[in-house]
């Protein structure tokens, strides 16, 4: 990441140094108005320069701070691949019930639910009814997440006419959640 900014930085770095050399070469009084300014703004420049290529990662950081986290262990190009299709084929209302609901959220801009980690004890209704209560359109199913992969597969075949497999990618499957099957509140 920081690579394309070497040679803009390494320019900065030059244009900052003979300015300082020129500066210390003058006689007369070293802290006139227009050296300090000129310093200054060689200064500030630098210190943009450093910085231009953590802009990106800053900005992302304060959107979602969790956010690098989640989506660096290993599941960037899967969720990719996810969101862009989400983008393309999903309504801008459409709810999207999800491990992972930060990073879907933030990729694609729709709502997202977050899908328990942990639903062992509870079981295929208690899965079912939660997305009936929360009018869930889409489905994601992370195979890396063990401990509740055994209630949602429960789920998906305690249904099978309520989720339709639309994509799949690397472990992240993405389902249609038809609701106008599915009986709850």
């Amino acid at each position: 990441m920081l690579l394309p900014a070497l040679p803009v930085l390494f320019y900065w770095l030059v244009l900052g140094a003979a300015s300082l050399g020129a500066f210390m070469r003058r006689g007369g009084r070293p802290r006139t108005q227009e050296r300090v300014r000129t310093l200054g703004r060689v200064c500030i420049i630098l210190l943009v320069a450093l910085n231009v290529a953590r802009i990106g990662v800053l900005v992302a950081e304060s959107r979602v701070p969790r956010l690098r986290r989640e989506a660096d262990r290993g599941r960037r190009e899967d969720y990719a691949e996810l969101a862009a299709w989400l983008r393309q084929n999903a309504a801008p209302g459409d709810l999207v019930m999800a491990y992972e609901h930060t990073t879907i959220h933030y990729f694609t801009r729709l709502k997202a639910v977050h899908l328990p980690p942990d639903t062992r004890g509870r079981g295929a209704a208690w899965t079912l009814k939660r997305m009936a209560g929360h009018h869930v359109d889409w489905l994601v199913r992370d195979a890396r997440k063990e401990r509740s992969v055994l209630a949602l597969d429960a789920a998906l075949a305690e249904s099978p006419g309520l989720f339709e497999l639309v994509l799949r990618t690397g472990d992240v499957d993405l389902f249609r959640v038809h609701r106008w099957r599915m009986r709850g509140p």
